[in-house]
């Protein structure tokens, strides 16, 4: 069972929301991390698609509760998928988190797969 977190929007530690206050206190700690593919900033929140591309910059939370989880996920909401991706942190090096992305990106991963899914 995953145990960490990476978020590169509104959970980062400079937000003051609920979730991302709800988050931190579900963490034994944070650092700095990353992770590549392209970032859309349109519309009104940073959506990730996971992949080849550009350094993506975020927080690796790592989880002591992760009942945080069931209420981030309803955060997120439709928009958002939660998945396993690679990220990267100078202390561990390459490891894999869950981390939100757009459910578009996922559902077109999903069908080019086929049954078998992601």
């Amino acid at each position: 069972m995953q145990s960490s977190l990476f978020v590169y929007g509104t959970l980062r530690s400079s937000y003051r929301n609920r979730w991302a206050k709800a988050l931190r206190a579900a963490s034994r700690h944070y650092e700095q991390a990353w992770t590549r593919g392209t970032l859309d900033l349109s519309g009104r929140y940073p959506v990730l698609q996971p992949g080849d591309g550009n350094l993506i910059r975020g927080e690796l939370y790592h989880l002591r509760n992760q009942a945080v989880l069931g209420l981030l996920d309803a955060y997120e909401g439709p928009s958002y998928q939660r998945v396993e991706i690679p990220v990267w942190t100078k202390r561990a090096g390459k490891r894999r988190a869950w981390c939100y992305v757009g459910s578009d990106w996922f559902r077109s991963r999903a069908r080019a797969a086929g049954p078998a899914g992601v």
